[in-house]
């Protein structure tokens, strides 16, 4: 029993991790997107916000 916690443990840790890179990839793409004076598209800026709404409540969840 006590591997298997170590496992989901380990788990746990990816999944941060993968949360963590994705957020970042989500939030680069937002300044990128800023940058290039493309705001004026508000459904990709706002699909962008969203994903990363829902990926930082996911990432919240995980650490609780």
């Amino acid at each position: 029993m006590g591997a298997m916690a170590g496992m989901m443990g380990i788990d746990a840790i990816h999944m941060r991790h993968d949360l963590m890179i994705e957020i970042a990839r989500v939030e680069m793409a937002l300044d990128e997107l800023r940058e290039r004076q493309q705001a004026s598209r508000p459904e990709v800026l706002g699909a962008l916000e969203k994903r990363r709404a829902t990926l930082s409540e996911a990432l919240a969840r995980l650490a609780a």
